[in-house]
């Protein structure tokens, strides 16, 4: 009898152990994802540089600055990932590129599309003789 009291609990700890470092990884993933989502601030400086040099100069340039701004990687922040698991770190790091991208994403074309918009109001207003033939 004591044997197999032995054998059944050695057998729940065995077993038992991986479901309970399972579900802890699971909740530092999704705690990473979400602080990840909350720290995301990206600040409207894409969306101003993109308007301005969109306004000034096209929205060729525009173009330039929205691809540069997806090629340019998104760093985290260092101090959010120190003592943090192996798994945080990962989830953190991909969430927060992932969702600092978009943010540029979105910004640069709002700032292209709308220095762009500028631009031809611009033209249309000061410069009407180049587009009426006498």
């Amino acid at each position: 009898m004591t044997f197999r009291l032995f054998a059944l609990v050695m057998a729940v700890l065995i077993f038992g152990m991986p479901c309970v470092v399972l579900a802890q990884q699971t909740n530092d993933v999704a705690q990473a994802i979400a602080d990840a989502k909350r720290d995301v601030q990206e600040p409207y400086g894409w969306l101003a540089g993109t308007f301005c040099a969109s306004a000034a100069l096209g929205c060729l340039i525009g173009g330039v600055i929205a691809i540069t701004a997806q090629v340019i990687p998104p760093t985290p922040p260092v101090n959010r990932l120190i003592g943090k698991t192996p798994a945080y770190v990962d989830a953190y790091t991909d969430t927060y590129k992932k969702e600092v991208r978009i943010k540029r994403l979105i910004h640069t074309s709002a700032g292209c599309l709308g220095g762009t918009a500028v631009s031809v109001w611009i033209v249309l207003n000061f410069y009407p003789e180049l587009f009426y033939t006498q």
